[in-house]
């Protein structure tokens, strides 16, 4: 299961066009996620998915063993590709995401 916030490197891409905000609420493995180009920006804008409870998710296709990353930058862990979603076009693409360290 993901993490319940997840810092994704170039995933906002599957946000609505015109969106200027650095972090949405995305399906990632089908569950509503926090999603942010930075984990500076999650830092600063927890729990998103809390205040749109209108983001329905359908359930992501099993796919085999995922990739695995070493982390870009600091303050991030887990990082592996992952079938992210936009609620509001339905595009899905597969993207890097990286979980936020909690000890940073």
């Amino acid at each position: 299961m993901v993490s319940p916030i997840s810092v994704v490197v170039a995933a906002l891409a599957v946000a609505p066009s015109g969106a200027a905000a650095d972090c949405d609420c995305l399906c990632v493995d089908g569950e509503p996620q926090t999603v942010c180009v930075s984990a500076q920006a999650l830092r600063s804008t927890p729990g998103l998915c809390r205040f749109r409870p209108d983001v329905q998710c359908s359930p992501s296709a099993a796919a085999g063993p995922r990739r695995t990353y070493d982390a870009p930058v600091d303050g991030v862990t887990g990082c592996r590709d992952a079938s992210v979603q936009s609620p509001a076009t339905g595009q899905r693409i597969t993207a890097r995401v990286c979980d936020l360290d909690p000890d940073r």
